[in-house]
């Protein structure tokens, strides 16, 4: 019997040092770059560096045991049981370089539409895939996204405390973030994105659409398609969009409360 107990106890130790290794090179590849920023200028030299750590992480993966399936949730809305999800606190805007001298002129009139609600992402029309990689999202991120199905399904935005200038959206994938977003047209830090690249942006309305710039560049919009549907628009750097689209979720939904800690 303590044969055996030194035996399972060895083992799971090896998958823990297993695991930790993966998780490490994992991390490797998505921060290779802000070790190394001569990299960003060398192409070449980070798809080097990505193809010898891949084959080594594909082989830690492949010596780990295999995990049995989780059951669904009925709190997790759908199998996702978002406490244990990595929780980001409330990002307060953080004031730039005030208003960018190179933000376009309004396109039309503000003209605040009602965001406010739970909205689930229910589908996606374009190529997520393609956006992704025109962003810069490396392999194993891209992967990680394509298993989830870019979140279909699992991405819920909360939004509230809409005023003519302020915002604040919660939402719950690819982890769990609060982001009080200001209106006013002026530069700002929202944190980081799902990339781990900063969230530097300002917003506006601009007609029933709500608009985010970065460097005169436009990141992307968000507006309703009727009153039960929302489209979050989102644009690459050569203006390609692909667009998530929203269902308005009605109170007592189940899930609608996850976001919420």
């Amino acid at each position: 019997w303590r044969g055996r107990r030194l035996t399972m106890d060895t083992a799971s130790l090896i998958a823990s040092v297993l695991s930790a290794a993966r998780d490490c090179l994992a991390h490797a590849l998505l921060w290779l770059p802000e070790v190394h920023p001569d990299l960003r200028e060398k192409p070449e030299g980070l798809a080097v560096a990505g193809a010898a750590l891949v084959p080594l992480l594909l082989l830690i993966s492949s010596l780990l045991p295999a995990r049995a399936p989780r059951k669904a949730s009925s709190e997790s809305g759908g199998g996702n049981n978002w406490k244990r999800a990595r929780v980001v606190k409330t990002v307060a805007a953080t004031p730039l370089l005030g208003r960018s001298p190179s933000l376009p002129p309004p396109t039309a009139l503000p003209r605040p539409v009602d965001l406010t609600g739970s909205w689930v992402n229910v589908s996606i029309r374009g190529d997520m895939h393609a956006y992704m990689v025109s962003m810069g999202a490396h392999f194993l991120v891209r992967q990680e996204a394509k298993a989830q199905e870019f979140g279909v399904g699992k991405m819920r935005n909360v939004i509230s405390r809409q005023s003519n200038l302020h915002l604040l959206i919660e939402m719950n994938f690819p982890f769990v973030q609060s982001i009080e977003l200001e209106l006013d047209g002026r530069e700002r830090e929202y944190g980081t994105d799902p990339f781990g690249r900063s969230l530097r942006y300002c917003a506006r309305w601009e007609g029933a659409e709500l608009v985010a710039y970065r460097g005169g560049v436009l990141l992307w919009k968000r507006a309703l398609e009727g009153k039960h549907t929302m489209l979050w628009h989102l644009y690459d750097s050569a203006g390609t969009r692909v667009t998530r689209v929203f269902a308005r979720e009605q109170p007592g939904t189940r899930g609608t409360r996850a976001l919420r800690y």
